[in-house]
Parts: C-alpha cells; structure tokens; sequence
C-alpha cells in the first residue's frame, strides 16, 4: 500500500520544516504552523508567497517584532502567539491550536510590556479586540480545512 510522505502533503508555503523533511514524531502542530501562517497574512492582508516569472514558489520570512504590531489594531499578544506557534522546533508551539487561539487575544506579561514600550515611545496603543480576533480565528479554520482538508 503507498502512503504519501508527509511532504507530499498540504500546501508548501504553509508546511513546516519538519513536514518539509519527512521528519518523525510529525503531529497537529503542523496544522497550527499552517493556521499561525493563515492567521498572519489575514492580519497583513497579503500573502507571504508568491510565484516568480521562472515559477518558482517564493516565501518571504515572517519577521514578527515583539514591540510593534503586525498590522494598525493588531494586540501585540498576537505577535506573540504567532510567533510561538511558527516556531521553527515543534516542540516549542502550543500544545493545541485552541491554546494557539486563546493565546491571541491574552495579554501575557511580554506582551503587557511590549505594550508599555509601544505607549513609552508616544505611540497609540493597539487595542485588543477579542470579537476581531474570535472572527478571524473562524475564517482561518474555514480557510485552513478548505486547504488540507480536514480540521486541526
């Protein structure tokens, strides 16, 4: 019986390095790199590929600062959280993609004094809206079962 290998599987541009290799232990935090990379060109409002003129898939790295937001409005808990669950070792991403998502919204210590910093150089605070969030979250999901097929 043929079974795909892992990298056979998924869309490149949202796979992580472990699926990328065929690597063992692969698990759901595949699916949450996948939806941290959604989640995060949501917030941009662009993609973080594209395909060149030789038609070759090009992606740009994700550089994610602790002390600015990703996009205006963005919580810089959502830096955070993005950043943990795009994480280059699996073992640091959350644990579930639920953990993932309250993570968004939350304000952990860092972020609290990333935000302190953000105000401390005279800059308007992001507000953290949970309904945006909670939405966007949903629309990641849908987008992200369209893409592989199944939930996370």
């Amino acid at each position: 019986r043929d079974v795909a290998k892992p990298s056979a599987v998924g869309t490149p541009a949202y796979t992580p390095v472990e699926q990328r290799r065929d690597m063992r232990g692969i698990d759901g935090r595949i699916d949450q790199f996948a939806l941290a990379v959604i989640t995060y060109e949501l917030l941009r409002g662009r993609r973080t590929w594209n395909v060149n003129e030789a038609g070759a898939l090009e992606i740009e790295p994700m550089e994610i600062g602790a002390g600015r937001p990703i996009a205006p409005g963005v919580p810089l808990s959502a830096n955070l959280a993005i950043k943990r669950a795009t994480s280059r070792e699996a073992n640091f991403r959350y644990k579930t993609v639920s953990e993932f998502a309250r993570s968004l919204t939350e304000a952990s210590p860092q972020a609290v004094a990333a935000e302190q910093i953000y105000r401390a150089e005279g800059k308007a605070a992001p507000r953290q809206s949970r309904a945006w969030v909670l939405l966007l979250v949903g629309v990641a999901l849908v987008v992200g079962y369209w893409l592989r097929g199944t939930f996370f």
